[in-house]
């Protein structure tokens, strides 16, 4: 009870994201996401419950790789072109500054860490930003191709 006599309940996120999920009431991109990157030991389980759900932890489990790869792909680009102009900062922006990953890859050229850990970072960071929802009318297709 809190100080006003209010009954409170207190739940687990693992709890709460396996509710969630079997009892289907979320299956949001954001939802899909947190189970994946937070509690991956509850996607077999809510699979299991909910076999309809295995198309979208499949999708995005695909997209997650995909964004990976490619701001490393950007990063490796961003790096080549950083040591081909001379440390001209101006020029890789000038190269890449179209790309959806330029202002990461930009970063990444002061960045003491690895490519792979960086992209890392980055994804956690902004993974929201750069998935895109599933599209419902789509599941046919993402079923024929993901699982």
């Amino acid at each position: 009870m809190d100080q006003y006599y209010h009954r409170v309940k207190i739940k687990a996120p693992e709890y709460v994201a396996k509710h969630h999920a079997i009892t289907g009431v979320d299956l949001s991109k954001r939802r899909i996401l947190d189970i994946l990157c937070n509690h991956p030991e509850l996607e077999k389980e809510i699979e299991e419950n909910l076999p309809e759900s295995r198309v979208y932890f499949a999708y995005y489990k695909f997209k997650m790789e995909e964004v990976r790869a490619s701001l490393v792909k950007c990063c490796l680009y961003a790096k080549d072109l950083y040591e081909e102009y001379d440390h001209n900062r101006d020029a890789v922006y000038r190269e890449i500054g179209k790309n959806l990953y330029s202002r990461e890859a930009m970063k990444f050229l002061t960045s003491s860490l690895q490519v792979w850990d960086y992209a890392e970072s980055v994804f956690i960071s902004y993974r929201k930003m750069y998935l895109k929802p599933y599209a419902f009318d789509k599941i046919d297709e993402y079923r024929a191709r993901f699982c």
